[in-house]
C-alpha cells in the first residue's frame, strides 16, 4: 500500500487530480444508485439525513483535531442560511433519483450552469452578452424537452428535480 502511494506522490499534479475527480465521480454514481434502491422503502428527507450524519462522521476527525477554532465565525447567518440551502437542494435531488428514471433525473441536474447564468446576473452583476444568452435560452428549450411536458403539464418529480438544480 505504501507503494502505491509513493507512486501517487510522484504523478503530476493534473493528472493526480485527474484521478481525484474519477474517484469522485464513481463516488456520486454509486450514491446516485443507492439512492434510487433505498429510496424504494425511505422518504427522501430520511435519506438526507442519514446522508448528512454519514458525511458529518467523516469531517468530524477534522473538526475534533482542530478544536473549537475549526468552526468559529462571525457569519453564523451566512453558514446556516448556506447549510439550509444545500440542505433543500439535496432533498429535492434525492425525490428526484427515488422518483424519476436515474438517466432522467441525472441529466436535469446538468442544467445547474444555467441557473448559475441567471443567478450571476441577479446576484454579482455579471454582464453576459447575446452568445451566452442565446446559448442558455437553447439550454432551457432543451430543459423542456427533458421535462417533457404532458396533457397534464409537467410531471411534478421533474419540477423538483429542476428545482434542486436552482437552489
Amino acid at each position: 500500500m505504501k507503494r502505491y502511494l509513493v507512486r501517487l506522490r510522484r504523478l503530476p499534479d493534473n493528472a493526480r487530480g485527474a484521478l481525484w475527480m474519477l474517484g469522485a465521480v464513481t463516488a456520486f454514481a454509486m450514491m446516485d444508485a443507492l439512492i434510487k434502491w433505498v429510496g424504494q422503502t425511505l422518504d427522501p428527507f430520511q435519506i438526507a439525513l442519514f446522508r448528512c450524519l454519514f458525511g458529518g462522521l467523516f469531517v468530524l476527525p477534522f473538526a475534533l483535531r482542530h478544536g473549537p477554532a475549526a468552526i468559529r465565525t462571525r457569519r453564523w447567518g451566512g453558514h446556516l442560511g448556506r447549510a439550509l440551502i444545500g440542505y433543500t437542494a439535496m432533498t429535492l435531488g434525492f425525490y428526484a433519483v427515488t422518483h424519476l428514471p436515474l438517466a432522467d433525473a441525472t441529466a436535469l441536474s446538468f442544467t445547474r450552469p444555467l441557473f448559475m447564468i441567471l443567478l450571476a446576473v441577479l446576484f454579482l452583476n455579471e454582464q453576459v452578452r447575446w452568445r451566452r444568452w442565446s446559448a442558455t435560452g437553447v439550454g432551457f428549450l432543451g430543459v423542456l424537452v427533458m421535462a417533457r411536458p404532458g396533457e397534464g403539464g409537467f410531471e411534478f418529480a421533474a419540477l423538483i428535480a429542476i428545482a434542486a438544480t436552482l437552489f
